[in-house]
């Protein structure tokens, strides 16, 4: 099999390891080797070129108790439905040997049925850092500084650090709300969560499209995570807008068969524009 190590000092190795007695030798020199590397680090005088200097996400806690509802995750506290149950207790593992179809036919379909979108302008992600990571590089590739609010989900900064995307935080209004007029200025691209996380609150549709059809020269992320536990979705504005994104989540949505965290699945919207397939 394959084996991957990495350090610190992010150097990344792969190891094909063809017994399993060499794993545990492999582990100390891996360790002695990290030791070493430390040792530099600290003492500056090994450096490695190129490398990106950003802040490391620090991802919030998640408890091993089983019996407590984990607010910091808003994860569904009622599970998925008694169908899903019955879908993975009689699913073959056996197909979990060939890859699955790049295209995502079938799911595309059912979303397309379910939400009324077409099934070609579906994206399906390995979870929603994924599919965000493909719209940062794919949408924001000018000078000017994309923006999002100051308090909304930590990994937009994540990105925009990693992928040398100039940005601009927008305060929240006092009352932890996003100001319509913030994001009527020149921008490279705009991003919100709707309803905004963690504040929980939702910007009524009519203000997000004011914000859309204002900056129709860049892409607008609509970030619906959490969509499902109150608001209006923003789906109608595909219809009227080529320059809107959006994103849906498996892990959140509390629709009666969804609220699968561990499925790491991530859908997308866009209204078919070439840019965005």
């Amino acid at each position: 099999g394959t084996f991957c190590v990495h350090s610190k000092s992010s150097i990344i190795s792969t190891v094909v390891l063809p017994t399993t007695e060499i794993i545990e030798p492999l582990f100390r020199v891996c360790n002695e080797k990290y030791t070493w590397l430390e040792s530099k680090r600290k003492d500056k005088l090994w450096k490695i070129k190129g490398l990106r200097k950003i802040e490391p996400y620090v991802a919030g806690s998640q408890p091993a108790e089983k019996n407590i509802i984990k607010l910091n995750t808003n994860e569904n506290a009622y599970g998925p439905s008694p169908a899903v149950h019955q879908a993975l207790a009689s699913f073959d593992a056996h197909q979990l040997r060939k890859y699955s179809t790049l295209a995502q036919t079938a799911l595309r379909q059912a979303l397309s049925d379910q939400l009324g979108v077409p099934a070609d302008q579906f994206i399906i992600g390995n979870g929603s850092d994924d599919i965000l990571s493909m719209d940062f590089l794919a949408f924001f590739n000018s000078e000017e500084k994309i923006i999002f609010p100051d308090l909304t989900y930590g990994f937009y900064k994540v990105w925009a650090d990693l992928y040398r995307i100039p940005f601009r935080e927008v305060p929240l209004t006092s009352s932890f709300e996003i100001d319509t007029q913030d994001y009527l200025v020149e921008n490279g691209g705009i991003i919100l969560t709707n309803p905004n996380a963690p504040t929980g609150i939702y910007k009524p549709l009519d203000q997000v499209e004011e914000i859309v059809k204002a900056n129709q020269s860049v892409v607008v992320i609509i970030d619906e995570a959490y969509i499902n536990f109150g608001g209006e979705t923003a789906l109608p504005l595909l219809e009227k807008y080529d320059n809107v994104f959006i994103t849906r989540t498996f892990s959140k949505d509390c629709l009666p068969c969804w609220s699968a965290c561990r499925l790491r699945l991530w859908k997308s919207k866009t209204n078919g524009c070439h840019q965005c397939r």
